[in-house]
């Protein structure tokens, strides 16, 4: 959660039909990681996030998301509250694969590579000739 505005929040995760949980609070001016209970999203599940700010009857609900357990969600409060917005930021499989492309490069691969441009001169450039 990222905290753009002045004025502390507190966040809470509406699920269930309008079921409401706190999640904590985020400083003003700062950025926190906050962890939406297991309990609240079990499978596949929509939820939205609130922001209320302490001293102000303003409040931010967040469009719906749906979300998986494992699910990272990205949330930026504005100080102007309405421009705040809340996204998926990534899926579980997402880092499965990005450590699956790291595992698949192969160092040799790099080393044919970069000897490639050595191979390529002609008997023309030798300084013999």
């Amino acid at each position: 959660m990222a905290n753009n505005a002045f004025l502390d929040m507190h966040i809470y995760v509406i699920y269930a039909g309008g079921l409401t949980r706190s999640l904590g609070m985020v400083t003003g001016l700062s950025t926190r990681t906050l962890e939406i209970p297991q309990q609240v999203v079990q499978t596949l599940d929509r939820i939205r996030l609130m922001a209320d700010p302490i001293g102000s009857t303003e409040r931010h609900v967040s469009d719906s998301l749906l979300v998986y357990p494992g699910y990272r969600i990205r949330y930026t409060i504005q100080n102007l509250l309405s421009l705040s917005v809340a996204w998926i930021d990534n899926y579980p499989d997402d880092e499965e694969s990005e450590d699956e492309d790291e595992e698949d490069s192969d160092p040799e691969d790099e080393e044919e590579e970069a000897e490639e441009p050595e191979e390529q001169q002609t008997p023309d450039d030798s300084p013999n000739n």
